[in-house]
């Protein structure tokens, strides 16, 4: 391989040039515990649309022009003769390890979902939260408008028995952890690699907020109780509140707060993140290897920040044609030929998307639940409210 230019000799040509189509882009165990929703009535009240939001129907054609278009910019200038030949060379072993990296990801990522509901975590299943992990992913990359994490707080309360506002509370909370490490990674690599002018300015000031938001969530944590006396205060003068829970849905919701009090829960919940994010970059450098590339490490670590902080671009399920794009932007850098970087960016994808979709779809048979019925309220009742 060509010798590698060093990073502050690596300029961003590439994406002054062409990644500003993607400045808008801002940031991808026991017995049973009882549902503790409070009663409202003597029978259950829910909220049910009679028809859909146009929205997500409109934001899915949206997502797939965009990635028609970035996918003609991905194959632009390839030849194909040298994807072919650098496919046919990859590294079966480097190969596996990879995809193994991305289920150890996975399974980190629910160990630590699962601490996110202390101190009742130890009453959760393992196994059912990592196929619900999947299933919400699943939904998150063949629909619009991130439905898969109101999936995940609606399988988790219909599986594992536990509040639906709880559930939704934990995952903010995990999104503020990966904000947190996101923000980390890109502060390392500042004094490696001038990040693009579109991460520093969208991406930075997205992953900002969210941190901002963790630090805040830490800080109203040991308030709890005063913040529930506020809120059922305010509650009083809003209509409909009462006869909607308002008050006891938001005060559930708050004891996703509980683990950010508890020094040995955040302490857990900081290393899992790290895990998490460890095994991330792991994917990247394997898949890396298995294409016969040896960038520095740091290509590994920009690639993760780039692929997470456009992760938010309106695009085509599965991300197809934003994904390879970014992928062939960041490997310029390092003065990777288009046709090799678009071959990475295809394993990688393959990588990535094959075993989440594969696997969703296995644990949405198995738990008997469709897409339809994951995303449609009046379908679903993913927007309930029970006893």
């Amino acid at each position: 391989m060509d010798s590698l230019p060093t990073p502050r000799e690596a300029t961003g040509a590439a994406f002054k040039s062409e990644a500003d189509l993607s400045s808008s882009a801002p940031a991808d165990v026991g017995g049973g515990v009882h549902q503790d929703e409070l009663p409202l009535s003597a029978t259950e009240a829910r909220i049910a649309p009679a028809t859909p939001s146009a929205f997500p129907k409109m934001r899915l054609w949206l997502g797939i022009l965009v990635g028609a278009i970035f996918l003609l910019l991905a194959l632009r200038n390839v030849r194909f003769p040298d994807l072919l030949g650098a496919l046919t060379q990859a590294n079966t072993l480097f190969l596996i390890a990879a995809s193994g990296s991305v289920l150890a990801t996975s399974l980190a990522k629910t160990i630590r979902w699962k601490l996110l509901f202390f101190p009742r975590h130890r009453g959760l299943h393992l196994d059912r939260l990592f196929s619900v992990l999947f299933i919400g992913q699943t939904v998150n990359s063949v629909l619009p408008a991130r439905l898969g994490e109101i999936a995940r707080a609606y399988l988790v309360g219909e599986l594992e028995k536990v509040s639906k506002s709880w559930t939704l509370g934990t995952i903010v909370v995990e999104k503020a952890l990966d904000s947190m490490m996101l923000l980390l990674v890109m502060a390392a690599l500042v004094p490696s690699v001038p990040l693009p002018v579109w991460i520093r300015s969208s991406g930075l000031t997205l992953v900002v907020v969210l941190a901002v938001l963790f630090l805040f969530l830490v800080f109203l944590a040991p308030k709890r109780g005063l913040l529930n006396s506020l809120i059922e205060r305010t509650m009083r003068y809003i209509p409909l509140s009462k006869r909607l829970g308002l008050s006891q849905k938001i005060s559930l919701a708050l004891r996703s707060l509980e683990p950010l009090k508890d020094w040995r829960a955040m302490a857990g919940l900081l290393l899992l993140s790290s895990i998490v994010w460890a095994l991330a970059l792991s994917t990247n450098a394997l898949t890396l290897a298995a294409m016969n590339m040896n960038p520095p490490l740091w290509v590994s670590a920009l690639l993760l920040v780039v692929l997470q902080v456009g992760g938010s671009i309106p695009t085509s399920p599965a991300r197809i044609g934003v994904f390879h794009y970014l992928c062939i932007l960041t490997l310029s850098l390092v003065a990777v030929d288009r046709s090799r970087a678009l071959g990475f960016a295809l394993v990688l994808h393959l990588i990535v998307y094959a075993p989440m979709i594969l696997l969703g779809t296995l644990f949405m048979w198995r738990e008997s639940f469709s897409l339809w019925r994951l995303t449609m309220p009046g379908s679903g009742d993913l927007i309930e409210y029970s006893q």
